[in-house]
């Protein structure tokens, strides 16, 4: 999941209903990137994807679920490690954030979920 979603980092600018690698909204990219690693086909919108997963506690987010912020509208992001998120961005495009030391998304955190289907894929791949 990392991996297909941090390949698109500075190369995909944002774009109004973009699902695409030719341009990206902010859920139009979580919904691309669990296609492409998992097959799964998740909501359009980020209220849908919230409410699909399994919300979990910050403490134990892990590679691949999708946290959430309050901008303008809910931002959905893919976690990636030690605080770290890839997402989509109006100026950036795909880009990589430090959420907790950003200025800007420290305080917008609102939870994060665990997708049920991913979970599974990813655990009988290691196992």
């Amino acid at each position: 999941m990392v991996s297909v979603a941090t390949k698109y980092v500075g190369e995909v600018p944002y774009k109004q209903g973009g699902v695409t690698p030719e341009g990206f909204d902010t859920a139009g990219f979580i919904q691309y990137a669990f296609r492409e690693s998992y097959g799964i086909e998740l909501p359009r919108y980020a209220s849908g994807q919230l409410e699909h997963g399994d919300e979990i506690a910050r403490e134990d987010i892990r590679p691949g679920d999708i946290v959430f912020f309050e901008g303008n509208a809910l931002n959905p992001a893919i976690y990636i490690s030690e605080d770290r998120v890839v997402h989509v961005t109006l100026s950036q495009g795909v880009t990589v954030t430090n959420f907790a030391a950003s200025n800007y998304w420290r305080d917008r955190y609102v939870t994060a979920v665990r997708v049920p289907e991913a979970t599974k894929i990813h655990d009988d791949l290691l196992y």
